[in-house]
C-alpha cells in the first residue's frame, strides 16, 4: 500500500483524533492551521472515543470538580 493511500485511509476516520494526528504528524500542518484548529475545537464533541473514555463525567463541565483521592 502506498504512503498516499494510507494517509487518505487516516484522513477518512471516523475518529477525530486520528485526523487530527495525520495533519500535524504526517502532513505538518500548523497547530493554529484553520484545519487543524476546526479539529481540534470539535474533537471533544464528535469523539467517540473521547466521548466513552470520559463517560463518567457530568455534562456540565463547571459542576465537576475532580478530586484525586475520592474513592
Amino acid at each position: 500500500m502506498k504512503i498516499k493511500n494510507v494517509i487518505e485511509r487516516l484522513l477518512e476516520s471516523h475518529e477525530p483524533a486520528v485526523k487530527l494526528k495525520t495533519y500535524l504528524r504526517l502532513l505538518d500542518y500548523d497547530n493554529n492551521s484553520s484545519t487543524v484548529r476546526k479539529i481540534t475545537k470539535n474533537i471533544k464533541k464528535v469523539s467517540p472515543l473521547l466521548s466513552s473514555l470520559f463517560s463518567f463525567l457530568p455534562k456540565d463541565e463547571k459542576s465537576y470538580e475532580f478530586q484525586a483521592y475520592n474513592k
